[in-house]
């Protein structure tokens, strides 16, 4: 014993579907057309405002391995804490100077205006921790001058005179 369904489709009068009440929340299809396009271009500022402050952070990211690596080739003066040294301290300086260029695809006007000036700031401070992990790393290989490099501009202190006893 089989049942079988049948639905049949008729369209309603439109008295019956004035009599219907609205659903709770239910806003018109050509507002939501237009609501949907405004979040949208919500959405797209909030998604360029995050992708801006990922990349103000991303140096940080970058810090640990930059510790770790300048950790790991020693306090020697050789060719490779040289070279390493030498590519911490300039690509922070690289960096710093060409903020600008790195934040230009946040500041276009594309996808709506965001403030760029704090994840700036953010970024550049990044920079500078980097370039004062290469300088500690300077100091320790005895590239920076410390206060025994100055020791022959000191005043000499006079000294005793020892005379024999004969």
């Amino acid at each position: 014993m089989s049942r079988d369904w049948k639905i049949k489709l008729v369209d309603a009068p439109s008295q019956q579907q004035q009599d219907i009440p609205k659903p709770f929340n239910y806003i018109p299809s050509s507002s939501v057309i237009s609501d949907k396009k405004q979040d949208k271009k919500v959405g797209l500022v909030e998604l360029k405002q995050k992708k801006c402050w990922d990349f103000a952070t991303s140096p940080m990211r970058g810090l640990f391995m930059n510790a770790f690596l300048l950790w790991m080739i020693g306090n020697q003066i050789n060719i490779f804490p040289i070279i390493f040294t030498v590519m911490a301290i300039f690509n922070p300086i690289k960096a710093i100077l060409s903020t600008n260029e790195a934040f230009k695809p946040f500041d276009d006007e594309s996808g709506g205006k965001i403030s760029t000036f704090l994840p700036k700031i953010v970024y550049i401070f990044f920079q500078f921790v980097g370039l004062g992990m290469a300088l500690v790393k300077c100091y320790y290989l005895g590239l920076l001058p410390n206060a025994s490099d100055w020791a022959h501009t000191s005043p000499l202190h006079p000294t005793e005179f020892v005379s024999p006893l004969n």
